[in-house]
Parts: C-alpha cells; sequence; structure tokens
C-alpha cells in the first residue's frame, strides 16, 4: 500500500484521523 494519506485534523479541541484508501 502506498497511497495511504492519513490527515490528522483539530475540530473543537477533538482529535479526529480520516485515512484515504487510494486503490
Amino acid at each position: 500500500m502506498t497511497g495511504m494519506p492519513i490527515t490528522v485534523t483539530v475540530e473543537r479541541g477533538r482529535l479526529v484521523i480520516e485515512t484515504e484508501i487510494n486503490l
């Protein structure tokens, strides 16, 4: 798996981790 960008954003003091898998 090479295309796996991880986006970490802080919303309202909450840690949100979003992972997108590019096939």
